[in-house]
């Protein structure tokens, strides 16, 4: 059986990184817009290279989003364990 109590932080990361997706979304597509980056040719580019030309407000946002997608990867594999296992509960 499945403890729902170790999944509500998982759930509460996960609803966080989506509204940091989207708000880095509604911030970076115009200021890339105001720069005069076009996305195809940013193919094969360096994440930090965008820090050269975009202002830093916007660049913030992706970075917050870029450690949103690799920090947690442990947190959740073990969440999800404890959850499957059914150690989800109580001090775990």
């Amino acid at each position: 059986m499945i403890h729902a109590e170790i999944l509500k932080p998982v759930v509460a990361l996960i609803a966080w990184t989506l509204v940091v997706m989207f708000w880095m979304l509604v911030t970076r597509m115009p200021a890339m817009k105001a720069a005069g980056l076009k996305l195809g040719k940013l193919t094969g580019s360096k994440g930090s290279d965008a820090d050269a030309v975009l202002p830093a407000r916007a660049q913030w946002k992706a970075h917050n989003y870029n450690h949103l997608m690799e920090q947690p990867t442990l947190f959740y594999a073990v969440a999800l364990t404890l959850a499957v296992v059914g150690w989800g509960d109580g001090m775990n």
